[in-house]
């Protein structure tokens, strides 16, 4: 994944206007938010939490056997 990344990077650090590296700037704050947030998000300890969906099967009597 971080070889395409790079590539990418090169491509856009690589435009003649020079708003490349503004772009790339841009993508890299953005995504240093995101990357806090699952971190916070990682070191939540559910352990005790109730799962949001529990999974109770209901028996079903089938006619047809």
């Amino acid at each position: 994944m971080s070889d395409v990344w790079d590539q990418k990077s090169k491509e856009t650090t690589a435009e003649p206007d020079g708003k490349g590296a503004a772009r790339l700037a841009e993508i890299e704050t953005a995504f240093a938010v995101i990357e806090q947030n699952i971190r916070r998000l990682r070191e939540l300890d559910l352990a005790d939490e109730h799962p949001a969906v529990v999974f109770r099967p209901v028996p079903v009597e089938r006619s047809d056997q």
